[in-house]
Formats: structure tokens, sequence, C-alpha cells
């Protein structure tokens, strides 16, 4: 259970008495059993044991996978007490050792990286300066963000990763913060807006990705990529995952079933009114149509 007891973050429910709050392993912000969206039993549980990590809505959507190293890490750290005790050969120790320290390294480029956002393929400015380039980097994000998606957000820290250099053929990445979680996510999905704008369809705008993320994205795709050359369709990447798609319906067949329908909704009214059933004012289908189609 979380020891600062500021408000909920979500509906503000002041914690006295005997309410309880859950703290965000990661944002470290409060949340009552509603907002925790956790089960009693689980959210009783909270704080009596420090293996036991809560992420709030809010952070699974910006980091979906932080749990997931912190529990590896977790699972790693186990193993090396079993083995400390079980005497292990030092080799298997050193190997153990390197890769919870890489695991520490991701978990901390994580964090250094949460709240910053990217823009891939912007073109760059040819100003003589640097301080001219800079200058139009950031009326750039201003124009995107909060002039052409309006999203009226708050952002610092603009920037061009890697080297400049005169002989590159892509412009590079630009990349900004933004001030919390509930913001990246407006920018992320706002930026899908941009697809078919004028001046912005080339661009697109990304969570700023570790190494390690970067490589299990590009493996994604490629696989994608090769699945598809090998016939498979609607294909999607989907949370770490590639998803089949259900394939939209055929326009000319849905509406080959529906009239299907439509006829026999009229010919079973025309039997109910044959055998005395008085027929409706007007005449015609009920309101709201013929009958249900069979093919939803």
């Amino acid at each position: 259970m979380a020891s600062k007891l500021d408000p909920c973050k979500d509906c503000e429910l002041q914690f006295v008495g005997r309410n309880k709050a859950a703290q965000c392993s990661f944002c470290e912000n409060n949340y009552c059993l509603k907002c925790s969206k956790l089960k009693t039993s689980v959210f009783n549980e909270l704080g009596k044991d420090d293996g036991i990590f809560f992420s709030c809505n809010h952070c699974r959507i910006a980091m979906p996978s932080m749990s997931k190293v912190l529990a590896r890490l977790q699972s790693l750290e186990e193993r090396v007490d079993k083995m400390d005790k079980g005497v292990p050969s030092e080799c298997n120790m050193d190997k153990i050792r390197e890769v919870i320290r890489l695991d520490k390294e991701e978990e901390h480029d994580r964090e250094e990286r949460k709240l910053n956002i990217v823009i891939q393929s912007l073109p760059e400015s040819k100003k003589s300066t640097l301080e001219e380039r800079k200058d139009a980097d950031k009326r750039e994000v201003e124009n995107i963000i909060n002039e052409t998606l309006q999203l009226d957000v708050e952002f610092e820290n603009v920037i061009r990763l890697g080297k400049n250099d005169e002989s590159r053929v892509k412009p590079r990445p630009l990349r900004f913060t933004v001030s919390d979680f509930d913001t990246k996510r407006k920018v992320l999905n706002g930026s899908k807006l941009l697809k078919n704008h004028e001046k912005y369809s080339t661009i697109y705008i990304t969570p700023d990705l570790t190494a390690n993320q970067r490589k299990v994205a590009f493996d994604l795709r490629e696989e994608k990529r090769r699945r598809e050359k090998g016939g498979e369709r609607n294909l999607a990447i989907r949370k770490g995952r590639i998803v089949t798609l259900n394939p939209p319906q055929d326009a000319s067949q849905s509406n080959e079933d529906h009239t299907y329908t439509d006829v026999r909704s009229r010919k079973k009214q025309s039997g109910r009114s044959s055998k005395g059933s008085p027929p409706r004012a007007g005449g015609g289908s009920p309101p709201g149509g013929g009958g249900r189609s069979i093919f939803h």
C-alpha cells in the first residue's frame, strides 16, 4: 500500500479512515480500489510483499513492457540467490550477473525515455547556423502538435538525433519531451490524423524506443513481410505480436444477404396478413427496415 497518501490520481478520493490506496510502482501516484481496476483480493495484498508490483492503467499504456522487465529481473535475482547457496561455478555466476546488469541498464534506459516522443522523416532545415536550425525544428513541432493536430500541449528538449552529416539521405529523427504520460498518449493517438495531411503525410510519430525495443520492432516487421510474401493476408502488429485481422465483408455479398433476408421477411409478413392479421397502416415493412440479417 502507498505510504504517501495523496488523493487518488483519477477520482481525487481522500485516503482517510479505512480508505486504502495502491501506489503505482512507476509513476508513484495513488489509486483507490475502483480506479486501480484490481480485484479486492489482489488490492489487499499490495504492500505485504516487496515482490508484488502494481502499474496503473496510464503506465500500462505508456510502458507496456516495463512490468515484464521487472518480473524478469526479479526472477533472475532469485535464481542468483539460489545458485549462491548451491555454490555454482564462477562461469555461470558471471553470465547471470551480466544478464542482470543488462536488464537493469535496459530498465534505466526506458525510464530515461518514458516521456520522449520521436518524429521520423521530418525534413531538416537548411539554415546556416545551429541555432537557426534548432528554432526551425521547434516551430515545426509546434506546427504539427498544436496547430495541425490542435492538441494544446507543452513540450521541451527538441533535438535532432545523430550526427549532422550533409551526406545523409534521410533526415535525422527529431525528439522532444512532454510533461506526463497522458500528454504522451494524446500526442501518439492524435498523430494518426496526419496520415492524409498534405504536408505531414510522410512523417510518423513514435515513442522513444531503446535499442532493444527497436530491434524487437524491426524483427516483427521483417517477420510480417516474410509471412505476407508467403501468402498470408490481413496481418497486423498489435502489442508486440503479429495477429490476423478479420477481413472486411465483401460489399456485394453483404447486399445480397440483406436482399435475401428482406425478401424473406416480406413474404413472412404477407403470410401473416393473409391469415387474417390486420395489415400495418400504410403497408410495407415494419419500422426500422426488413427482417434481421443472419449474417452479422
